[in-house]
């Protein structure tokens, strides 16, 4: 047996099955198989009828032989579902007439209701016998969402059955690599009565095109009306890694799925498609609203993962190592052309989703979990939080232009992806007495933690980083939240140039000659470096200085990429000197790093 493992829960969703007689009279029995082979707190959700054609569902069963009572149904469905909890958790019910009186309530879109007068004939499933997070019907899928100990389930989108053709079969497609199917009921070795009856086929439908699709960004229900190529964006005038990828087939394909929290394809690329280009750097065109748009949306962004990590495969396996001891130098380079440096990554946590899509709830709980996460830190990280809301707009101006402060959101790559929304709410910084450890809060990232120091000495900035960001994860750990991460992804964030390391080491340098040098730009190309504007993405250079960093984040390891951008560094500013003096600079040009 398969699982997909959740925080508290390990859920998974085997096909829907027709309902039968047989399936009836085996109910009880089935429910203690599940109990004997998942533990005691496992459990199954034995049987849901739910008519076609108008806003309601009913599991009245007759009381002489079992037989589903059709009162006005359409068609019937069995759905085996087992949730085993790790740690206890939250009971939720799915509301509808089996699980009377047992029900949490959910809205009445979701086309369910409860026959309080018809209680009597019908399956009571008590409180050992199912363990339950919310079910939802979302664009004509049957979803699991994880149950959270303690609270509700997150964003609960569901969404009623459209009028006309509508029936069980669209439910029993489950939510999309999310719940994956992992093997049909029939062959589930640890149900050999299941196994008995063998003639029973799954039913695997898609959903329906005029399915009701729930929030988000770009969302319009109306637009499946059309065809892929009436919707498909123009992107004849794009230069990012999204429009060089995306295709009409691959848009033909993905358009009409959806993740768990109801992020789909058009949410993916709209930042893309609205920003065809940038003047410094190649953009991804693309950003994931929660950590499973990487599975669900994977046809799209292997291959921009591919073309933004200079070939990385959906087979290749991520590798980290902050051990800050394996850095060579980085405590020489001149301070009289490095002005400051600094090394950032970003961390999302597990089990909310990301800032593009996540609900003003989700973005509060994610600010207070890491003020209560940042408070317990002592020592050089002893610091505060402070929340924007409450700054003036001159502390806002002189924390962004003493550089420690995110800037207001007026870049389009940020407004676009739907960053923006709600600002400045549950947004904020904390940094330490000496500002020289930060972190920022729900700006890109749920979490991006910031070394930084002025002049040179890239080590000690390097050895800052690599401590604190073992200390706030292992805060974050004993308040039982992880990050999101997996061995082929690394850390899991927003943009997919951030995956892995999700790590930019980066100097403010002055290069007024080399960067009007023809070979400039090769030179960075050759080192794996790029270059932004003093004041980062979406700025231009004063003075000659650029703020040069690492341009690769994935498949190397933490301290692989600084080495690249002290080495780097290091190299340019001779060269600059070397420029100024009127030399020539041809044999120093490196090889392709």
């Amino acid at each position: 047996m398969s699982w997909v493992d959740y925080e508290t829960a390990h859920v998974s969703t085997l096909t829907a099955w027709p309902t039968s007689p047989w399936q009836h009279r085996q109910t009880p029995k089935l429910l203690e198989e599940s109990k004997r082979s998942y533990g005691e707190g496992s459990g199954m959700l034995a049987l849901c009828t739910v008519r076609g054609e108008c806003e309601s569902s009913s599991g009245k069963w007759s009381n002489e032989k079992g037989h589903p009572a059709h009162v006005g149904m359409s068609c019937n469905i069995w759905i085996p579902v087992w949730v085993q909890h790790q740690r206890g958790g939250v009971i939720d019910r799915l509301q509808s007439s089996l699980t009377e009186p047992y029900h949490t309530p959910l809205p009445e879109s979701v086309g369910f209701r409860s026959l309080s007068n018809e209680t009597k004939d019908r399956v009571t499933l008590r409180e050992e016998d199912v363990q339950l997070s919310h079910v939802e019907e979302s664009r004509g899928m049957w979803s699991m969402l994880r149950a959270r100990e303690g609270s509700q389930d997150r964003a609960i989108r569901a969404m009623g059955f459209t009028a006309g053709r509508r029936s069980a079969e669209t439910m029993a497609y489950p939510l999309h690599n999310e719940l994956k199917l992992v093997e049909s009921f029939h062959s589930t070795k640890s149900n050999q009565s299941a196994q008995e009856h063998h003639k029973a086929k799954p039913i695997l439908y898609n959903s329906e095109r005029n399915a009701i699709m729930p929030f988000g960004n770009t969302h319009n229900n109306f637009k499946l009306n059309y065809k892929p190529e009436e919707e498909f964006p123009d992107l004849s005038q794009h230069n990012n890694h999204m429009a060089k990828v995306l295709t009409k087939e691959i848009y033909a394909k993905l358009r009409d799925k959806q993740t768990p929290t109801g992020y789909t394809l058009d949410d993916v690329i709209q930042t893309g498609v609205d920003n065809p280009g940038h003047p410094f750097i190649m953009t991804v065109g693309c950003v994931a609203g929660d950590e499973e748009s990487y599975e669900v949306f994977k046809d799209l962004l292997d291959p921009v993962i591919s073309d933004r990590h200079g070939g990385y495969k959906p087979t290749d396996k991520h590798k980290t190592d902050l051990n800050f001891e394996n850095l060579k130098g980085g405590d020489d380079l001149d301070p009289n052309y490095v002005l400051s440096s600094r090394v950032r990554t970003g961390r999302s946590i597990k089990g909310y989703a990301l800032p593009p899509h996540n609900s003003r709830g989700e973005r509060r709980a994610v600010e207070k979990l890491s003020v209560e996460a940042l408070s317990i830190l002592d020592g050089e990280f002893k610091g505060k939080y402070y929340p924007l809301k409450t700054m003036t707009d001159k502390d806002q101006e002189q924390l962004i232009a003493d550089h420690f402060l995110f800037d207001k959101p007026v870049s389009p790559l940020l407004t676009c992806a739907g960053m923006a929304r709600d600002w400045p709410d549950a947004r904020g910084i904390w940094h330490n007495d000496n500002k020289t450890f930060l972190v920022w809060v729900n700006e890109e990232d749920h979490l991006r933690v910031i070394s930084m120091q002025k002049g040179g000495n890239m080590k000690e900035v390097f050895r800052r980083f690599c401590v604190g960001l073992k200390k706030i994860e292992e805060t974050f750990k004993k308040h039982n939240h992880g990050f999101m991460w997996n061995e082929h992804l690394g850390y899991v964030l927003t943009c997919p140039s951030n995956l892995g390391t999700g790590l930019r080491g980066g100097v403010h340098v002055k290069l007024p000659k080399l960067s009007t040098h023809a070979k400039f730009e090769e030179i960075l190309t050759r080192l794996r470096l790029q270059k932004r504007g003093t004041g980062g993405v979406d700025t231009a250079s004063v003075g000659g200085v650029f703020d040069i960093s690492n341009a690769d984040r994935l498949g190397s390891s933490e301290v692989e990429q600084v080495q690249l951008v002290v080495d780097g560094v290091k190299l340019m500013v001779e060269m600059e000197k070397k420029l100024e003096k009127g030399e020539a600079i041809d044999s120093m040009i490196p090889s392709q790093k």
